[in-house]
């Protein structure tokens, strides 16, 4: 899976699709000696802290099959915004928000997505893509669905590798803080 999403990253070629801190690293570093393919699309990297932006499409209006319009899109953390303008100032607020690290739901990311689900979307734009996906184990919680087309391939990849190693190390550190809590539950029934 990840060797097709950033073929330049040799030391995750065996791994699976649970991209490994050194895969990430590994891509992080590769993506900055690369970044400049697309013109204001950038990645940073501190501490884990994941921030990448740039330019994509989304459904107009929210709505497929109703073309698609020009969004700044912004990864900062596990938060994805999305924004009308480029946002340079505070003031410029997004007109939606999507949480990658859910405490009580999953998130899938989708880096294939079938024409089928993208009614009046040109057959040669499909390839550009992805799309996230949030399910709440709440079953009075609806799940979301965001839709985006990358301006090119090599954007898509980026965006789903970079948000797959989000969701990746939010599920990582959700399990291990469960794990403690069943193990320090366990050492006061014991005690």
């Amino acid at each position: 899976c990840h060797a097709l999403c950033h073929p330049m990253c040799s030391a995750c070629l065996p791994a699976t699709c649970g991209m490994s801190s050194d895969c990430s690293l590994h891509l992080s570093e590769g993506l900055c000696r690369d970044k400049g393919s697309s013109p204001g699309q950038q990645i940073k990297e501190a501490g884990g802290h994941m921030h990448l932006e740039g330019w994509m499409k989304q459904p107009r209006n929210g709505k497929r099959g109703q073309g698609w319009e020009r969004k700044y899109v912004v990864l900062d953390g596990t938060k994805v915004s999305i924004y009308e303008i480029e946002p340079r100032e505070e003031s410029v607020k997004p007109l939606e928000e999507f949480d990658l690290s859910l405490s009580e739901g999953e998130v899938m990311i989708h880096g294939a997505v079938g024409a089928s689900e993208l009614p009046n979307t040109a057959k040669s734009d499909v390839p550009y893509i992805l799309k996230l996906e949030s399910r709440c184990h709440a079953p009075c919680w609806p799940g979301q669905a965001i839709y985006f087309m990358a301006p090119s391939f090599p954007d898509k990849q980026r965006w789903v590798a970079v948000m797959e190693s989000v969701v990746a190390g939010g599920r990582a550190a959700r399990e291990k803080a469960e794990a403690d809590a069943v193990s320090i539950s366990a050492e006061h029934s014991l005690g």
